[in-house]
């Protein structure tokens, strides 16, 4: 039975490496309207520890989303918002589901030892979470975390994925959870995005 789980497992990372780009979006909207009541004037909150190497591409790329938005960059002192951002990259656990359950289904997933790795084929999650506060109150109004995985150990592979799926709307509304589907053209052209969908 074990044997059995092990290939299963096998084949769903063989096909995962062939699917399109897809990242998992949950949002929460603590008072979201607030992001169209005032001017849309921000800047990026400083943190006295940030991790380091894709820090720069992270907020040139979130910047340049929050530009399509009609959002200015301005000095602290003038801004209505102010926008922090995190990201980690770390290798994916593999997991065995017990007991027959569906992927929503309330199902522990008990992590097992095993004694290979996947010839090479180690993949790593990505996420990003933004959050836009209230600079005046420093109430937090609005939130939304991505999240994808790859084959790229660095932080930086998942960067346009990553912003481009967190600005698919702006704000989401109607569900927690959502699924976006981008595809890149073979041109190298920047994604495009293919569906952006509630994650029941």
């Amino acid at each position: 039975m074990k044997a059995g789980w092990l290939a299963m497992a096998f084949v769903a990372a063989m096909l995962a490496g062939c699917a399109g780009i897809e990242s998992d979006v949950r949002v929460s909207l603590p008072d979201a309207a607030v992001l169209d009541a005032g001017p849309r004037t921000y800047a990026f909150a400083r943190s006295p520890v940030a991790p380091a190497g894709a820090d720069t591409a992270y907020e040139s790329a979130i910047a340049k989303a929050l530009a399509k938005h009609d959002f200015d960059a301005v000095p602290d002192a003038r801004a209505h918002l102010r926008v922090s951002f995190a990201y980690d990259t770390h290798a994916e656990p593999v997991s065995i589901l017990d007991g027959g359950c569906t992927p929503h289904d309330e199902c522990e997933a008990k992590q097992r030892p095993l004694s290979f790795r996947w010839f090479g084929r180690e993949r790593f999650v990505h996420s990003l979470t933004l959050r836009f506060f209230d600079r005046a109150t420093g109430r937090e109004i609005y939130k939304v975390s991505v999240s994808s995985r790859d084959r790229e150990a660095d932080s930086r592979s998942a960067v346009a994925n990553l912003v481009e799926s967190a600005f698919a709307h702006l704000p989401y509304s109607g569900s927690s959870r959502w699924r976006v589907r981008l595809r890149r053209a073979e041109n190298g052209n920047p994604l495009s995005i293919v569906s952006v969908t509630p994650d029941s």
